[in-house]
C-alpha cells in the first residue's frame, strides 16, 4: 500500500488515511496493551473517525504484528473499543499474519455475538475486498 498522511500515532496504533481510494488503517503495533490502558489507546482513533464520512470508506485494520493474547477481559474490551472505531465505516477488513490468528479474529467475533467478519492474510486481496 502507499504511504499515506498518517492521523494519529501512538504506541499502539497508528491511523492512516488513504484519500485517494477511501480507505483508512489502523495498524497495531507489537507493544503490548494491558487492560488498564485500553480506553487511553483507542481514545484519539476513535475521536479522528468519528469526524470523518465512514459510510462512504473502508477501514483496514492490520493486527499482522499484534501480540497474541488469550485474556478473555482484555478480549472483551479490545472488541468494545473496536467496535467503536468500525462502527459506521462501509466496510472493514481486518488483516492477519497467520491461520492462527484468522482463528483468533472469528472465535472472539463469535463470543460477542457479531457477524463473522471479513479476514485476510494478503493485503492485495484486503484493499481489494475494500474497494469492491
Amino acid at each position: 500500500m502507499m504511504r499515506v498522511p498518517v492521523v494519529v500515532s501512538n504506541p499502539y496504533f497508528t491511523l492512516s488515511h488513504d484519500d485517494a481510494r477511501g480507505i483508512w488503517r489502523l495498524t497495531r503495533s507489537s507493544v503490548p496493551l494491558a487492560l488498564a490502558d485500553v480506553e487511553a489507546a483507542f481514545s484519539p482513533v476513535v475521536r479522528a473517525v468519528e469526524r470523518v464520512e465512514r459510510t462512504r470508506a473502508g477501514l483496514l485494520i492490520d493486527i499482522r504484528d499484534a501480540p497474541f493474547r488469550n485474556d478473555p477481559p482484555l478480549e472483551v474490551e479490545l472488541d468494545r473499543q473496536m467496535r467503536r472505531v468500525i462502527a459506521g465505516f462501509l466496510r472493514f477488513a481486518v488483516l492477519v499474519k497467520t491461520s492462527t490468528g484468522a482463528l483468533q479474529v472469528s472465535r472472539v467475533s463469535r463470543q460477542q455475538h457479531q457477524d463473522e467478519p471479513f479476514v485476510f492474510r494478503d493485503e492485495m486481496d484486503a484493499v481489494a475486498f475494500l474497494l469492491s
